[in-house]
């Protein structure tokens, strides 16, 4: 399963048949490459656009369709999700290497925050993104700063302004602290002199778009299956044979079941798979294989049962 990186040329052609994303590693002070955040492409131009929500789901599926760790080779690599995301339930379905960035727009409540905890629990890694003290009730920085495990600032929105209630925390709690949207030497200097951990931005290394074909055959097989699943409509076998009509829900059910398996006793029947995850994990996997469905998201599309309801 080999990606194949852009080619404006023969990607627009085909754009429909193609599921697009981006990677930009994050570097350490000595340059090294640590970590990756990965980015939403809904086609071969190096920006974001769509619905934030979907545009999260379809990050999520790629790592059940092909997953990231054959670019990466399993070094931790971050997710943007919004809230609608973080209470989804597929989350935790994510390898814990699949570090989970919490984007700017997503309030910090109590339901949040406890949500990051159990995904912590997990072994996930959590980044808070574009962090800024002065958006978080006074009160409320320390208990927010204290479930991150790393904090991103954006450079060209405050360069240097790292406030030394953050610098404490970092420095106490070990949180690395990012310096994103580095557009220079000198950027990278002055970020490095003033104490940050981690660093990201065009001028290190630009994002490099990914594209892999997909299909969207098995579609109504997935909503006659999604619809009569909990209904238990479907014996064992049946759901096996209704399973294998859709290749695609087919290499998600045995990629999900490769992170659960132990690595000597892998999972080699798809009855086996369906066995471990349960009905249940089956079902949100149906929803998130119908709800991205091929296309890029559109807006305030609707995900059916991806809050996990059974």
């Amino acid at each position: 399963m080999g990606f194949e990186s852009q080619h404006p040329l023969t990607l627009e052609e085909e754009r429909e048949h193609f599921r697009y994303f981006a990677l930009q590693p994050i570097f350490s002070p000595a340059l090294e490459v640590v970590s990756y955040e990965a980015l939403y492409r809904a086609g071969i131009q190096d920006s974001f656009s769509g619905d934030g929500d979907a545009a999260s789901r379809f990050m999520i599926d790629n790592q059940f369709l092909f997953g990231y760790e054959e670019v990466v080779h399993k070094t931790p690599i971050f997710l943007n999700c919004t809230r609608d995301t973080l209470k989804s339930e597929l989350l935790p379905m994510l390898p814990e290497w699949i570090g989970i960035e919490i984007l700017e727009s997503v309030e910090l409540d109590n339901e949040m925050i406890e949500l990051c905890y159990e995904l912590k629990r997990l072994g996930h890694c959590i980044s808070l993104d574009d962090f800024d003290e002065s958006s978080h009730l006074s009160d409320r920085v320390n208990e927010v700063l204290e479930l991150a495990d790393w904090v991103k600032i954006d450079w060209q929105r405050s360069p240097g302004g790292i406030g030394p209630l953050l610098l404490n925390h970092a420095h106490r709690d070990r949180i690395r602290v990012v310096a994103e949207k580095i557009e220079s030497e000198a950027e990278f200097r002055r970020a490095l002199s003033l104490g940050f951990d981690r660093f990201q931005g065009r001028c290190l290394r630009p994002p490099i778009t990914y594209a892999r074909r997909v299909s969207s055959v098995g579609a109504d097989r997935l909503r006659v299956l999604f619809d009569h699943l909990d209904l238990d409509l479907f014996s064992d076998q049946e759901l096996v044979e209704a399973i294998c009509c859709a290749p695609l829900l087919e290499h998600r059910v045995m990629r999900r079941t490769s992170w659960l398996a132990n690595r000597t006793t892998p999972v080699s029947s798809l009855h086996a798979a369906i066995e471990l995850l349960g009905r249940s994990e089956l079902r949100r996997l149906i929803a998130l294989s119908l709800s991205c469905g091929g296309g890029p998201p559109r807006m305030h599309r609707e995900v059916p049962g991806a809050d996990g309801a059974s």
